[in-house]
């Protein structure tokens, strides 16, 4: 996704998470206007990381990916106030 993104948008600033903990991280650092969060990772889940951040300092704009989207992924985006999902 890195890749593709940089072909367009060649300024773009690209910050990368390993796991739900970092993506907090990384949310509450500030700097972003949009994140691609996805939905199921290692440690927190994305929309747990997600809540989190916002709980913390507020977020960017945020674009849930995941491989499956099915009702209960849409409802755990929309308490997370997701902007969108994107299927992988």
């Amino acid at each position: 996704m890195r890749a593709h993104l940089l072909t367009l948008w060649p300024a773009a600033v690209i910050e990368e998470a390993a796991d739900g903990r970092e993506t907090v991280e990384v949310l509450t650092r500030g700097g972003l206007d949009l994140a691609f969060v996805d939905m199921r990772m290692p440690r927190l889940s994305g929309t747990a990381a997600v809540i989190e951040a916002r709980r913390r300092a507020g977020s960017p704009l945020i674009i849930f990916i995941t491989e499956a989207p099915d009702s209960e992924l849409e409802d755990e985006a929309r308490a997370a106030d997701g902007y969108e999902i994107l299927q992988k």
